[in-house]
């Protein structure tokens, strides 16, 4: 019997064995999270994106600064089949509003106020 590998089952494995072991430190912070902690907090966020109706061929994009969240997020739309459009908080306006309407993102998740209108107006 062939087994499919994939990244995903590869994360889904390590998160499980390795528990108690630190997954991610940022720095220069030190704010760290355990493999039980990424499991437990991927899954909710997975389930959450799965109401909003994320699947195989959805495109969600995000503006997230680089954090815990960021990683957690893309883990997530990853576990539930979706596509990520990552967008950078240092893009311009211009640069965020082509990118939005060549993706033509279904969800878009915002962490930061700084790009709230751009996406408003990507709504219009």
């Amino acid at each position: 019997m062939l087994h499919k590998l994939t990244f995903q089952s590869l994360m889904n494995k390590g998160m499980k064995r390795f528990g108690d072991l630190p997954a991610i430190t940022l720095l220069p912070n030190g704010e760290t999270i355990t493999y039980d902690e990424l499991w437990k907090k991927t899954e909710r966020i997975t389930s959450y994106l799965m109401r909003l109706g994320a699947g195989r061929g959805v495109r969600i994009a995000t503006i997230i600064p680089n954090s815990l969240e960021s990683v957690m997020f893309g883990l997530a739309v990853q576990q539930c089949g979706a596509t990520l459009v990552p967008l950078s908080e240092k893009l311009g306006k211009r640069e965020i509003q082509f990118i939005l309407k060549e993706a033509k993102p279904e969800v878009v998740i915002i962490a930061t106020q700084t790009h709230f209108d751009t996406f408003l107006e990507y709504l219009e």
